[in-house]
Protein backbone atom coordinates (compact mmCIF):
# COMPACT_ATOMS: atom_id res chain seq x y z
CA UNK A 1 0.00 0.00 0.00
CA UNK A 2 1.18 3.19 -0.91
CA UNK A 3 4.42 2.30 -2.82
CA UNK A 4 5.28 3.14 -6.17
CA UNK A 5 6.82 -0.08 -8.63
CA UNK A 6 8.91 1.88 -11.36
CA UNK A 7 10.24 -1.16 -14.13
CA UNK A 8 12.94 -0.82 -16.59
CA UNK A 9 10.82 -3.20 -18.47
CA UNK A 10 7.19 -4.91 -18.11
CA UNK A 11 6.17 -7.78 -20.21
CA UNK A 12 2.44 -8.30 -19.92
CA UNK A 13 0.71 -10.43 -22.54
CA UNK A 14 -3.08 -9.41 -24.38
CA UNK A 15 -4.89 -12.45 -24.59
CA UNK A 16 -7.10 -12.67 -27.36
CA UNK A 17 -9.07 -15.78 -26.14
CA UNK A 18 -8.54 -16.73 -22.36
CA UNK A 19 -10.79 -19.90 -23.00
CA UNK A 20 -7.84 -21.75 -25.46
CA UNK A 21 -4.65 -19.47 -23.91
CA UNK A 22 -4.10 -18.26 -27.49
CA UNK A 23 -2.62 -14.95 -27.20
CA UNK A 24 -2.71 -12.24 -30.05
CA UNK A 25 -0.45 -13.07 -33.12
CA UNK A 26 1.65 -9.91 -33.05
CA UNK A 27 2.91 -11.03 -29.31
CA UNK A 28 3.70 -14.65 -29.90
CA UNK A 29 6.01 -13.19 -32.53
CA UNK A 30 7.86 -10.33 -30.41
CA UNK A 31 7.78 -12.78 -27.66
CA UNK A 32 9.38 -15.56 -29.96
CA UNK A 33 12.37 -12.84 -31.56
CA UNK A 34 12.92 -11.60 -27.76
CA UNK A 35 13.82 -14.01 -26.19
CA UNK A 36 14.22 -17.38 -28.56
CA UNK A 37 15.13 -15.59 -31.58
CA UNK A 38 18.62 -15.39 -30.89
CA UNK A 39 19.14 -18.93 -31.47
CA UNK A 40 20.00 -20.02 -34.93
CA UNK A 41 21.30 -23.71 -34.40
CA UNK A 42 17.99 -25.38 -35.07
CA UNK A 43 19.45 -29.58 -35.11
CA UNK A 44 17.79 -30.46 -32.05
CA UNK A 45 15.07 -33.27 -32.10
CA UNK A 46 13.46 -33.25 -28.53
CA UNK A 47 11.16 -35.91 -27.28
CA UNK A 48 9.14 -34.17 -24.21
CA UNK A 49 9.01 -36.70 -21.16
CA UNK A 50 5.77 -35.96 -18.81
CA UNK A 51 7.11 -39.05 -16.59
CA UNK A 52 6.75 -36.71 -13.44
CA UNK A 53 3.51 -35.57 -14.34
CA UNK A 54 -0.14 -36.98 -12.97
CA UNK A 55 -1.49 -37.34 -16.38
CA UNK A 56 -0.84 -37.50 -19.96
CA UNK A 57 2.22 -39.96 -19.49
CA UNK A 58 3.11 -41.99 -22.52
CA UNK A 59 2.85 -46.06 -20.89
CA UNK A 60 5.50 -47.31 -23.52
CA UNK A 61 7.65 -43.84 -23.72
CA UNK A 62 11.06 -46.07 -23.44
CA UNK A 63 9.75 -47.72 -26.74
CA UNK A 64 8.75 -44.84 -28.08
CA UNK A 65 12.49 -42.79 -27.29
CA UNK A 66 14.22 -46.21 -28.27
CA UNK A 67 12.80 -46.08 -31.86
CA UNK A 68 13.61 -42.19 -31.91
CA UNK A 69 17.26 -42.94 -32.48
CA UNK A 70 19.26 -39.71 -32.43
CA UNK A 71 16.76 -37.79 -30.38
CA UNK A 72 16.94 -36.27 -26.77
CA UNK A 73 14.51 -36.65 -23.85
CA UNK A 74 14.13 -33.94 -21.80
CA UNK A 75 11.38 -33.66 -18.75
CA UNK A 76 10.31 -29.41 -18.89
CA UNK A 77 10.31 -29.39 -14.75
CA UNK A 78 13.58 -30.02 -14.31
CA UNK A 79 14.57 -27.42 -16.56
CA UNK A 80 14.81 -23.53 -16.00
CA UNK A 81 12.87 -21.17 -18.10
CA UNK A 82 16.17 -19.82 -19.96
CA UNK A 83 16.84 -23.87 -20.55
CA UNK A 84 13.63 -24.38 -22.07
CA UNK A 85 13.56 -20.87 -24.35
CA UNK A 86 16.58 -22.71 -25.29
CA UNK A 87 15.93 -26.37 -25.84
CA UNK A 88 12.87 -25.17 -28.30
CA UNK A 89 14.79 -22.35 -29.81
CA UNK A 90 17.24 -24.94 -31.37
CA UNK A 91 14.69 -27.46 -31.96
CA UNK A 92 13.68 -29.21 -35.44
CA UNK A 93 11.44 -31.05 -34.31
CA UNK A 94 9.18 -31.22 -31.20
CA UNK A 95 7.10 -34.48 -30.14
CA UNK A 96 5.39 -33.70 -26.62
CA UNK A 97 1.66 -35.35 -25.30
CA UNK A 98 -1.00 -32.71 -24.89
CA UNK A 99 0.25 -30.13 -21.93
CA UNK A 100 1.38 -26.75 -20.90
CA UNK A 101 5.03 -27.79 -21.76
CA UNK A 102 3.91 -27.19 -25.37
CA UNK A 103 3.48 -23.31 -25.00
CA UNK A 104 7.41 -23.24 -25.35
CA UNK A 105 7.23 -23.79 -28.81
CA UNK A 106 6.50 -20.40 -29.14
CA UNK A 107 10.07 -19.94 -29.07
CA UNK A 108 10.76 -22.68 -31.90
CA UNK A 109 11.53 -21.26 -35.24
CA UNK A 110 9.37 -21.07 -38.54
CA UNK A 111 9.25 -25.06 -40.05
CA UNK A 112 9.67 -26.68 -36.92
CA UNK A 113 7.79 -30.08 -36.65
CA UNK A 114 5.63 -30.36 -33.63
CA UNK A 115 4.09 -33.39 -33.18
CA UNK A 116 1.44 -33.43 -29.95
CA UNK A 117 0.38 -36.72 -28.65
CA UNK A 118 -3.31 -36.49 -27.27
CA UNK A 119 -6.66 -38.56 -26.98
CA UNK A 120 -9.83 -37.46 -29.11
CA UNK A 121 -11.55 -36.11 -26.45
CA UNK A 122 -8.84 -33.38 -26.79
CA UNK A 123 -9.18 -32.35 -29.84
CA UNK A 124 -11.47 -29.49 -29.52
CA UNK A 125 -8.61 -27.90 -27.76
CA UNK A 126 -6.77 -25.95 -29.97
CA UNK A 127 -4.14 -23.62 -28.42
CA UNK A 128 -1.23 -25.43 -29.73
CA UNK A 129 -2.14 -26.28 -33.27
CA UNK A 130 -3.45 -22.55 -33.13
CA UNK A 131 0.33 -21.20 -31.73
CA UNK A 132 1.50 -23.51 -34.39
CA UNK A 133 -0.47 -21.82 -37.24
CA UNK A 134 1.15 -18.28 -35.76
CA UNK A 135 4.74 -19.05 -35.54
CA UNK A 136 4.66 -21.02 -39.03
CA UNK A 137 5.23 -24.62 -37.76
CA UNK A 138 4.05 -28.03 -38.74
CA UNK A 139 1.90 -29.54 -36.71
CA UNK A 140 0.47 -32.73 -36.21
CA UNK A 141 -2.22 -33.84 -33.70
CA UNK A 142 -1.59 -37.39 -33.23
CA UNK A 143 -4.27 -39.56 -31.70
CA UNK A 144 -2.86 -41.93 -28.88
CA UNK A 145 -4.85 -44.83 -27.28
CA UNK A 146 -6.17 -44.30 -23.93
CA UNK A 147 -5.33 -45.63 -20.61
CA UNK A 148 -7.26 -44.95 -18.09
CA UNK A 149 -6.06 -43.97 -14.42
CA UNK A 150 -9.14 -44.01 -12.13
CA UNK A 151 -13.08 -42.43 -11.66
CA UNK A 152 -12.20 -39.71 -9.04
CA UNK A 153 -10.21 -36.75 -9.68
CA UNK A 154 -6.83 -35.88 -7.97
CA UNK A 155 -6.36 -33.04 -6.50
CA UNK A 156 -4.63 -30.78 -9.29
CA UNK A 157 -6.31 -32.20 -12.54
CA UNK A 158 -8.99 -29.77 -13.47
CA UNK A 159 -10.61 -31.96 -15.55
CA UNK A 160 -11.35 -35.31 -15.30
CA UNK A 161 -11.25 -36.28 -18.93
CA UNK A 162 -7.84 -35.19 -18.71
CA UNK A 163 -6.70 -37.68 -16.41
CA UNK A 164 -5.91 -40.46 -18.45
CA UNK A 165 -1.99 -42.12 -20.26
CA UNK A 166 -1.68 -42.73 -23.27
CA UNK A 167 0.12 -45.60 -25.39
CA UNK A 168 1.27 -45.16 -28.64
CA UNK A 169 1.31 -46.75 -31.86
CA UNK A 170 5.04 -46.63 -32.25
CA UNK A 171 5.33 -47.41 -36.04
CA UNK A 172 2.31 -44.98 -36.82
CA UNK A 173 4.45 -42.05 -35.01
CA UNK A 174 7.58 -42.93 -36.64
CA UNK A 175 5.65 -42.53 -40.20
CA UNK A 176 5.00 -39.10 -39.88
CA UNK A 177 7.84 -37.65 -38.79
CA UNK A 178 9.34 -35.90 -42.11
Amino acid sequence: KDTVWRFQELIVPSMSNHHDGVLVPSAMKWIHERFGGGHKNMLRKIFVSRDDAPARRLTNADEVFMALNGWEQVTLSAMSIQEQIKTFAEASHVISPHGAGLVNIMFSHPGTQVIEIAQKELLSKKPYPVLSHIMNHRHTFFLAETVQLGRKKPAGVKRLKDYNNYKVNVRELLGIIK
